[in-house]
């Protein structure tokens, strides 16, 4: 399976700029952990359809991630290109972090995604180096990634949680023309110009379960001038559920706030799709930052792929919706097991020219043409 396909292995080449032998291994790996749902590289070294020796493959996989470095831009448009997304509408943004323990070290990923068809698909990351939040100068850095890979495409939202907030990253966003939808916490403090700070639970205490109350622009986040974040919407409400408070302080509009900070929780969603729903993250045994944040960039090309095929097979078979209103599967769970039944059913060949074309721009109007299944 390594050396198969020279088509894809050129595509990847010309898109990483390595050698034919270690992108044979980049498809190799791509086509590995989707199929199989794992990311250790001991137990996809026995799957492999090679004459070689199972340890020299997994000597293979480890010389890879030893020696190989895929530019994290690269893999950005590579993901882009695949689903379309460029030149079109600006994209709707989430930022969150996903973190785990692998013995004596605590793996702490700072991500951007990309909202695709109601899915969230990862575009970069930085690896902390320390457990818990990050801080301004790291959103700030993961941002103007997007805005140096990216630099023609519009913006329309950036959504996150309430660890993502301070003046400082507020009026960065505000400077670089960012939209924004951040959720903030009951006890920090609120003025307008001339006024006197008040705690954001104050201004909703008598905001009844269920209801919103949504201010118009000119409120800044902080206890003084000096420390205080530009005029912002602020959109409350307060939860059914338990009665706590939900507070987001917007850029743009206060009506519009909660529904794009909405948009946030996709992204969680997706980390739930890199782990235990999908593809086992959390199973590695890396504890090298470098090569686990390759990782991660080829498991957000393969999530990429899954969820461009999952709309394919949604074309050709609609997803029941449940009496609840939300549909009976997603497009990754979806295009996750049509890849695995075609996996069960195709040839070695017809697998990788598949892959071929979920890696490259093409949209056929007929889903999976050369790749349907009979029922």
């Amino acid at each position: 399976m390594l050396k198969r396909d020279n088509a894809l292995t050129e595509d990847l080449i010309t898109r990483f700029d390595l050698w034919p032998s270690r992108a044979q291994t980049l498809a190799c790996l791509i086509r590995l952990v989707t199929h199989k749902g794992s990311v250790c590289l001991h137990r996809l070294a026995a799957d492999v359809a090679t004459r070689a020796k199972i340890e020299s493959t997994r000597q293979r996989f480890r010389r890879f991630f030893e020696h190989v470095t895929l530019d994290e831009s690269a893999e950005a448009r590579l993901i882009a290109d695949q689903l379309g997304l460029c030149g079109k509408e600006g994209w709707n943004l989430q930022l969150d972090r996903t973190n785990w323990d692998c013995g004596n070290v605590t793996h702490n990923i700072l991500t951007l995604s990309v909202l695709w068809n109601g899915v969230a698909v990862p575009l970069f990351r930085i690896m902390l180096d320390k457990e818990g939040n990050s801080d301004t100068s790291e959103r700030c850095d993961l941002l103007q990634k997007v805005r140096d890979v990216f630099p023609d495409q519009p913006i329309a939202s950036l959504a996150g949680d309430r660890e993502f907030v301070g003046h400082k990253w507020l009026e960065w966003m505000d400077m670089n023309g960012i939209p924004f939808a951040m959720r903030h916490k009951e006890n920090m403090y609120v003025f307008r110009d001339g006024e006197e700070p008040v705690q954001l639970s104050w201004l909703a205490s008598n905001l009844k379960c269920g209801k919103t109350l949504n201010l118009k622009g000119g409120w800044r986040v902080g206890k003084n001038k000096e420390e205080a974040s530009p005029p912002v919407f602020l959109a409350i409400k307060r939860l059914e559920k338990d009665g706590s408070l939900l507070i987001i302080a917007s850029s743009f509009s206060a009506k519009k706030a909660l529904a794009t900070y909405k948009l946030r929780w996709k992204i969680e969603t997706l980390f739930g799709l890199l782990k235990t729903k999908g593809f086992n993250l959390e199973d590695t045994h890396m504890k090298d930052k470098a090569r686990l944040s390759m990782l991660f960039g080829i498991l957000a090309i393969a999530a990429a792929m899954v969820i461009k095929l999952g709309l394919y097979a949604r074309r050709r078979t609609p997803i029941p919706i449940k009496k609840h209103g939300r549909p009976a599967r997603s497009l990754f769970a979806l295009g996750l097991d049509t890849l695995r039944r075609i996996f069960a059913t195709s040839s070695s060949y017809q697998i990788l020219a598949l892959i071929r074309t979920l890696l490259s721009p093409y949209t056929p109007h007929n889903p999976l043409p050369r790749f349907a299944i009979s029922e």
